[in-house]
């Protein structure tokens, strides 16, 4: 029963504390931030996975679809059905080289705020493979940061980029 109350008195203590209007103004003075929505009303699953990059993954998407094509075809393999599996595949590697931590989940209809301190410069932002209309599909957008601003991006239906246009 101690336990109980002292955790009562806790959480009443901790939500009670006041949100410091000048740490919010600090944050959104040294921070650039986004507000991304997901609004595709064709995304298999109603989910995707995102992450802010550096790197523009495009040429390493089409190096890897290649040798994982080779492979495939050396090894007799490859049909209809694993040149699909291959796209998906091909651009989810890309993800290798980001932290799990530095991943998120952004579902259709959820605003997802992201904000960051690193340097003002142009980011990506990408999401793992998805399947939309039957066809293996990314979004793949530009960012470019500033220092105390805020984007809107909508993920939507007209900027979504089909993977088999990747490659040609």
């Amino acid at each position: 029963m101690k336990k109980i109350i002292a955790s009562m008195i806790l959480l009443l203590a901790v939500s009670a504390y006041p949100v410091d209007e000048n740490q919010i103004r600090e944050w959104e003075r040294t921070t650039w931030r986004l507000n991304i929505n997901l609004t595709s009303e064709n995304v298999q699953g109603g989910a995707v996975q995102f992450a802010i990059t550096e790197k523009d993954p495009r040429d390493s998407f089409r190096k890897d679809y290649k040798k994982l094509k080779d492979r495939s075809i050396q090894e007799k393999r490859y049909d209809a059905d694993s040149e699909f599996s291959l796209k998906l595949v091909a651009w989810d590697v890309q993800f290798r080289e980001i932290n799990g931590d530095e991943v998120y989940l952004l579902v259709k209809g959820d605003v997802n705020g992201f904000s960051s301190n690193k340097p003002d410069m142009k980011y990506y932002l990408v999401t793992k493979a998805t399947v939309i209309k039957g066809r293996p599909a990314v979004w793949f957008i530009p960012v470019k940061a500033k220092t105390g601003k805020e984007k809107s991006i909508v993920l939507n239906d007209s900027n979504v980029i089909y993977l088999d246009n990747l490659l040609k």
